[in-house]
């Protein structure tokens, strides 16, 4: 897959130009390579979309990159976006969470601190800000946006989940039982909020409850038809990871 490349924004231009693919050009009187030939043939394609087509097909390539983990190519991606189009919170949210996956945690910060002053009633933003606040291990401020994007969306399982995640990692195991019960309430019990419960089980010493959230996980795993292969993968070995983990300790004299 070639690389785009971002476009010089100190040039004026009065319509917006999607980052080009470049072809390198060659020493004089030499013939240019197939692989030349493709990339001025793309660009030339690219020229003929409208503006609308053209974002589609830049946010395309900026999702692609995030779930290929190539985080710095889709912060020139949206930087880019985010200089042409300055009033778009998702642009500014999105780059955050590229930030934030590079553990560039001031940059993420700031991205989301001006994804909430465009958009202040995001109640994904604000988890995504208190996803933030945890990893730096700022319970108080991560625990302040969850509440403040449940207040908004009750029905936001992330928020919740990680709301209780960020209890059970401060060591207040009953807190953290108390918003996945909640949780519960609110929304039909996914894997996520069970596997996660099942591991707040386990560390609070109820043993035959983790087993039971553990197995009642992997269950749901096998039948949810909405989360994407890789997550389901990865929630499955953690699963089963620490289900073996539990089985071990119930072993032991």
């Amino acid at each position: 897959m070639k690389s785009l490349e971002i476009v010089d924004c100190s040039t004026s231009q009065k319509s917006f130009a999607v980052p080009a693919l470049v072809a390198t050009i060659g020493p004089a009187g030499k013939r240019p390579a197939a692989s030349q030939i493709s990339a001025r043939t793309e660009h030339s394609a690219l020229a003929q979309l409208s503006e609308a087509e053209k974002l589609r097909l830049l946010r395309r390539r900026i999702r692609r990159d995030a779930q290929c983990g190539q985080y710095e190519s889709a912060i020139r991606l949206l930087s880019y976006l985010i200089y042409h189009h300055p009033g778009q919170a998702n642009d500014y949210n999105n780059r955050g969470l590229m930030y934030q996956y590079r553990q560039q945690w001031s940059k993420a910060m700031a991205d989301f601190n001006q994804a909430l002053t465009l958009q202040p009633t995001a109640d994904r933003i604000y988890n995504n800000r208190a996803n933030c606040y945890a990893a730096q291990q700022d319970w108080l401020n991560a625990l302040d946006d969850y509440d403040r994007a449940i207040d908004i969306n009750p029905f936001n399982m992330r928020a919740r989940i990680n709301q209780a995640v960020t209890f059970r990692e401060m060591g207040q195991y009953e807190d953290a039982l108390e918003c996945f019960d909640i949780a519960m309430f609110f929304g039909q019990p996914n894997a996520s909020l069970l596997a996660e419960r099942g591991r707040t089980n386990h560390l609070h010493g109820h043993w035959n409850c983790a087993a039971r959230d553990y197995g009642l996980a992997l269950e749901a795993l096998r039948t949810d038809a909405v989360c994407l292969a890789r997550s389901r993968s990865v929630l499955k070995k953690r699963v089963q990871l620490w289900e073996k983990a539990l089985l071990a300790a119930g072993t032991q004299p």
